[in-house]
């Protein structure tokens, strides 16, 4: 068990919920929208899909992510999870693979928007006391979705560790639709790739227009760069 100044533990209570309006994110910072989904929530046929989606204007779009996610049991929390553990997974390929690009600079701040209350409130809130208690909660038993959150907590932990600050944003779910609309776009469509560099915006159009446009009118609009998200 560790203590409160273990420097894991004061890593894990330097994560703070963001309070600004988007309008108000300092251009050093990446602002990343995540949401996960869960169709027949908790039962034996249940699907989840997670969505990510790089909101700063330019290349970050190409890891924007729409993807059907498994895991041993499915739920909305779980699937909730899943998509933090995605966008970090993202954020540490990312930092791995483009370190010798000038475009990236320094390690950044990094904001991840959710409307799960379960997962921002367990990171900023409950995640320091779980860490100093080995993931045993009051009553002597591991706390539930343990492994994840562990995983989550691994993860953060690597990243603050190279120099990233990140912060947690708790929004509204209609504060949140892209990355929504990202998650049901995967769902609706499971066999696809789950990382795109080209096809990020033909997907969300895909999921907001009607299935009778047509494949050259969609590639047309594409091309044109009519439809993009920033």
């Amino acid at each position: 068990m560790s203590s409160p100044t273990d420097p894991v533990v004061s890593q894990a209570a330097r994560r703070r919920c963001w309070t600004l309006d988007e309008d108000d994110v300092p251009s050093h910072t990446h602002l990343m929208s995540i949401d996960g989904a869960c169709s027949n929530n908790g039962r034996g046929d249940a699907v989840m899909s997670v969505g990510v989606l790089w909101a700063n204007k330019g290349f970050e779009r190409h890891y924007n992510c729409a993807q059907i996610v498994e895991y041993k049991r499915s739920t909305s929390q779980i699937a909730e999870l899943l998509a933090c553990k995605t966008a970090l997974d993202l954020l540490e390929d990312r930092y791995e693979t483009a370190t010798d690009n000038p475009l990236y600079g320094d390690r950044p701040n990094v904001v991840l928007k959710s409307d799960s209350a379960y997962l921002v409130q367990g990171i900023t809130e409950y995640m320091p006391k779980w860490v100093a208690n080995g993931f045993i909660n009051s009553k002597g038993l591991p706390v539930a979705n343990q492994e994840l959150w562990q995983e989550v907590d691994r993860l953060l932990t690597l990243l603050e560790t190279g120099g990233m600050r990140i912060q947690f944003w708790l929004v509204p779910r209609e504060q949140n639709t892209e990355a929504d609309a990202l998650a049901r776009w995967a769902m609706r469509n499971p066999t696809s790739d789950k990382y795109s560099y080209l096809t990020v915006q033909d997907k969300m159009w895909m999921g907001l227009s009607s299935a009778e446009q047509d494949e050259e009118e969609l590639h047309e609009i594409w091309g044109t760069g009519d439809f993009v998200l920033e």
